[in-house]
């Protein structure tokens, strides 16, 4: 299987750092999030991995700063800068798609986001937990509670 990497490169005094993405979307991103004063590549990397490219568009077009601020390592101050300044680097009509289009996830879509989170936090590559979040989204259950959910990923039943 042939796989295409999108880099950027982010060059320091003190070290060469290279990202990659799977899509050019997130990739350009990325590059928005870190143009904002305050917004390194490591807590970029973090807001794409805390909202998928879908739900940031809506937290920045709703103005949701409280959803922006549940990832890891971004405050209120940093979030309310990133909704305002992202809603200024993305297009209106890219704003107006992710408002209409996506701006609350059902809860499957959620609980899938909360389950990918938790993987990742106890230590599981990105993309090893999409996977294993992937192999169980068929069969879940809007009502079944998260801790139910993640053990039946832990002990690899679906």
């Amino acid at each position: 299987d042939r796989v295409r990497l999108l880099t950027v490169l982010v060059v320091r005094e003190d070290a060469h750092l290279l990202f990659g993405f799977m899509t050019e979307e997130e990739r350009s991103l990325f590059r928005m999030l870190t143009d904002i004063s305050g917004i390194g590549p490591k807590l970029g990397l973090a807001v794409l991995s805390g909202l998928s490219v879908r739900e940031l568009k809506a937290a920045i077009a709703g103005n949701d700063v409280k959803r922006l601020s549940g990832i890891s390592g971004v405050g209120k101050k940093t979030a309310e800068r990133i909704a305002l300044e992202m809603r200024d680097k993305l297009g209106r009509g890219e704003l107006m798609e992710a408002a209409t289009g996506g701006a609350h996830p059902g809860p499957v879509d959620s609980k899938l986001r909360d389950v990918l989170l938790a993987l990742v936090s106890l230590g599981y590559k990105q993309a090893e937990a999409q996977r294993m979040v992937k192999d169980l989204a068929g069969d879940l259950k809007p009502d079944e509670p998260l801790e139910d959910v993640l053990r039946r990923v832990l002990s690899g039943r679906r």
